[in-house]
């Protein structure tokens, strides 16, 4: 029994220490993980495709490891995505063959493994070790990850639907919670496990309490000096820039005249009164962020910092808006018709814009952020 208890715990520590959804503070698959787990099928289906992908890839990408360092950061993760984007094509394929139904509900998160933070981290850190101690890094961070979709759908699965895997668990006559089927629903979950695992987490000795790790530093960051340094990066951080300043005000005075303006003229209050459900609709239940939870990682990171937002608001704007224009040109002019053509000359029917549009539409999507 104590050799059982110990493994257990060995085994604990291994898989949620670093956990990147339970434990972590670095909001990396967050999308995936509080979109998929309303359901157990889906968890399990995007914690598999996390793991075949992520170690198809990095064995394809690791014999020329040399070159893809020597090369920058952005042209690296350009890379790694195209070679990322074919192994999240096969995964789709056989996931489409196997488990058509799991598919057609995430579809959509299936093709986003390819800009999964995790898989790109994963890969990019596993570069700088030898091969087998990446394998054991990727082995903990995706099994990690599949752990942590499954333990939210167990959760969220019961509460939502009253079933896990199709079974019932719960009678029919009991409420069901609804919230737990939508994505946002997902905050939920994970704020609870994390508020309810903490406490187990620390007296167990998987995590670390924040105390421990101030007082685990060392000597040097203890002097005076180190501290009063410390302390005025800590008040620069929390001061605002001149521009920020300014950007705060105006807005403020333009909102405070557009509601004066609004109110003081009934035209403009009757349209308001109007569109306001149309544009709560268009926020937060047709809104691709809030709704499905699609970029929410870049959402949580950059929206701490004004100047950050606004920069990364404009650049996905400009690199959407210019990406789209180019890949439905590739998708109608090169790959239709080239599948056409095939087609009259192949006597099995093969469809390139199938095959080949979630790797066209990365090196597109890629091109363009080179040249911003």
């Amino acid at each position: 029994m104590v050799g059982l208890k110990r493994v257990i715990r060995k085994t604990s520590k291994f898989f949620m220490r670093d956990n990147l959804i339970l434990t972590a503070g670095a909001g990396l698959g967050f999308c995936s993980s509080l979109a998929v787990t309303n359901k157990l099928a889906n968890s399990l289906t995007m914690g598999l495709g996390v793991t075949f992908v992520t170690a198809g890839s990095f064995c394809l990408v690791y014999p020329f490891k040399k070159l893809i360092n020597t090369a920058g950061t952005h042209h690296k993760i350009s890379l790694l995505m195209i070679i990322v984007s074919v192994f999240v094509a096969i995964f789709g394929f056989f996931a489409q063959a196997f488990i058509p139904e799991v598919t057609s509900n995430i579809k959509a998160y299936i093709d986003l493994i390819t800009t999964n933070c995790i898989v790109l981290a994963v890969i990019s850190e596993g570069l700088t070790v030898n091969f087998w101690e990446a394998q054991k890094k990727i082995f903990k961070a995706c099994l990690g990850y599949s752990i942590a979709l499954i333990i939210l759908a167990f959760l969220r699965e019961p509460l939502g639907f009253g079933t896990i895997m199709g079974f019932q668990v719960i009678p029919e006559n009991i409420p069901r919670v609804v919230l737990m089927i939508t994505p946002v629903g997902g905050f939920f979950a994970l704020a609870a496990f994390r508020l309810l695992l903490r406490p187990i987490f620390l007296k167990t000795g998987i995590v670390y309490p924040e105390a421990s790790a101030c007082e685990c530093a060392t000597a040097e960051c203890k002097t005076p000096v180190n501290i009063k340094n410390q302390a005025k990066v800590i008040n620069q951080t929390h001061k605002l820039s001149r521009t920020s300043l300014i950007a705060i005000g105006l807005g403020g005075c333009l909102l405070i005249s557009i509601i004066i303006h609004i109110k003081t003229t009934p035209t403009l209050h009757q349209m308001f009164l109007l569109l306001l459900p149309v544009l709560l609709n268009a926020l937060f239940f047709d809104g691709i962020v809030l709704s499905k939870l699609l970029g929410i990682c870049p959402l949580l990171n950059k929206s701490r910092q004004i100047d950050a937002a606004w920069k990364m608001g404009v650049a996905v704007i400009i690199v959407t808006t210019l990406s789209t224009t180019l890949n439905w040109l590739v998708y109608n002019s090169v790959l239709v018709k080239c599948s056409n053509l095939l087609s009259q000359y192949a006597s099995v029917s093969i469809r390139l814009e199938n095959i080949f549009y979630l790797t066209v539409f990365i090196v597109t999507i890629a091109v363009f952020v080179q040249i911003l």
